[in-house]
């Protein structure tokens, strides 16, 4: 990962070990960025990602959830990363996505569990508002337009970025 020397708002390694280090299950699902992108359908050959590290709340929710009689799974965001000033971001991939007009079903209910999920470690710090959506580049301003659209009064907060954009924006 780059030197950010805790610039606020760009990521870092030491924030989210730290918090997921605060309860076994999340210390478990840490896993490379780059690895969850691809489970996550992601198809791009250069990815400029190399050592950064992400929680898997997919992952989460299903250990959690293992064992557990009549615990119905939830859907939750991806991943989480840490950003500088110890807080939590939260970013939906929906690279798979065939229309953006899927997308806003169920990401209102994603993100509400998810910050349920994530106030549970002992570790919490804050979240960061903002809440990447990463959707693919083919015809991305039409598609970032429409899925604002789409979300219009629902969730102001959700940001549509490319998986480059992403990276430009929070590396």
């Amino acid at each position: 990962m780059k030197s950010n020397k805790n610039v606020a708002g760009k990521a870092s390694n030491d924030v989210i070990i730290d918090y997921a280090s605060g309860d076994k299950i999340m210390n478990q699902c840490l896993q490379p960025l780059i690895d969850i992108l691809k489970k996550e359908h992601c198809k791009d050959k250069n990815l400029p990602f190399t050592d950064e590290i992400a929680l898997n709340l997919d992952d989460v929710e299903k250990l959690k959830k293992t064992g557990v009689n009549g615990s119905k799974m939830m859907n939750t965001v991806d991943m989480v990363i840490g950003l500088y000033k110890n807080r939590l971001l939260m970013v939906e991939i929906k690279l798979d996505c065939k229309s953006v007009k899927d997308i806003p079903k169920d990401i209102c209910d994603k993100i509400s569990h998810s910050r349920d999920l994530l106030i549970e470690n002992p570790k919490f710090v804050t979240f960061e508002k903002k809440i990447p959506v990463l959707i693919k580049n083919d015809n991305f301003e039409q598609n970032k337009r429409r899925l604002k659209n789409y979300l219009m009064g629902k969730n102001k907060d959700i940001e549509p970025y490319t998986v480059n954009g992403f990276y430009s924006t929070f590396f």
